[in-house]
């Protein structure tokens, strides 16, 4: 859902090479996953309240993965949507 904008942003990988570099990817992989997640929970007002989650499970780089317009508008529509869903159930 939210990987799509993933591959734009891959030269802000460091390039320290070797397994450093496949660890830290994955690591990215998993915290671009749990971004998605946590905007599609509803839970979330927008990317910085994902920025600060997400720190606090632990990914370090989340404040730099973040740091791109694209990214921060995709999240916050994702949130906005998300809690646009929920209000609607809640009143179904």
């Amino acid at each position: 859902m939210f990987i799509s904008v993933l591959p734009g942003l891959n030269n802000r990988v460091s390039r320290r090479g070797g397994r450093t570099k496949r660890v830290s990817q994955k690591s990215d992989v998993r915290m671009w996953r749990e971004a998605g997640k946590l905007a599609a929970s509803g839970d979330f007002e927008g990317w910085q309240a994902i920025e600060r989650e997400l720190r606090s499970k632990g990914f370090l780089r989340a404040k730099l993965l973040l740091d791109n317009d694209r990214v921060r508008d995709k999240l916050d529509d994702l949130c906005k949507s998300a809690q646009e869903k929920r209000a609607d159930a809640d009143r179904a």
